[in-house]
């Protein structure tokens, strides 16, 4: 409450909790509980903070990395067929 109290935003404190160790979930339920957050707003503020990007921004990446997951599994069955 103190870190809140001193003006720090919840990706701030998502960075300190970060350098700490403690893991994404965590980091969430810490930023509910003092910041008053919802799920979808305490994961924004751990992307920003672990990546500097928008959730809007980090969910667009996913269907790239879709894609190339899908590759890498479709050259591994071709390499394993041989």
């Amino acid at each position: 409450m103190r870190l809140r109290d001193s003006g720090m935003s919840p990706a701030d404190i998502s960075s300190v909790a970060i350098s700490d160790g403690l893991n994404m979930v965590e980091i969430w339920n810490v930023l509910c509980v003092v910041f008053g957050l919802s799920f979808a707003d305490a994961k924004e503020a751990w992307i920003q903070a672990k990546d500097g990007m928008s959730l809007d921004e980090y969910q667009a990446l996913i269907p790239a990395i879709e894609a190339g997951l899908k590759e890498i599994d479709q050259a591994s069955v071709h390499d394993n067929s041989k």
